[in-house]
């Protein structure tokens, strides 16, 4: 039985520990920005579902959206404190829709600092861009998390 137990509880870490890492931002070589995406399925019809990330997406106080016949896209932020000074992580999250099937896209990520401003990720020296991916990747989950947990899927 303690076995049993042992391996239950091995692989239920080992499951966590694989889907926490599954979620990062990565280079696109193509757009040569920092993004992630993953597509899922879904039933029923697309103008219903544009609704629901609509209104997700307003009731995380996403701001800027925008939504077409077949996309919908906002942009928000989280903070982090660093040496008493509070550094915002901006970002934009894009819905496409095909029959059956979206593809969420987080992107564009900027930093922004009240002493310096805006800056892309991408345009940060290496060292200072691993430390903010490494930052991101923690709160990725949470953020595809909070955007897709509608309660009438």
């Amino acid at each position: 039985m303690k076995k049993l137990t042992f391996i239950i509880f091995v692989t239920f870490v080992s499951l966590l520990t694989v889907q926490s890492f599954a979620q990062k931002v990565e280079l696109n070589e193509t757009t040569k920005i920092y993004e992630y995406s993953h597509i899922e399925d879904f039933t029923g019809d697309i103008k219903s579902r544009l609704d629901l990330f609509s209104s997700k997406m307003k009731e995380l106080n996403y701001s800027d959206i925008s939504q077409s016949e077949s996309d919908i896209k906002g942009e928000s932020f989280f903070s982090k404190l660093i040496t008493g000074t509070a550094m915002e992580i901006h970002y934009q999250a894009l819905i496409q829709f095909k029959e059956g099937r979206y593809k969420l896209t987080i992107n564009k990520f900027a930093i922004r600092d009240q002493r310096f401003g805006t800056m892309p990720l991408e345009n940060l020296r290496k060292k200072s861009q691993q430390r903010w991916i490494e930052l991101i990747n923690e709160k990725l989950p949470g953020i595809i998390k909070n955007l897709e947990n509608t309660e009438t899927w």
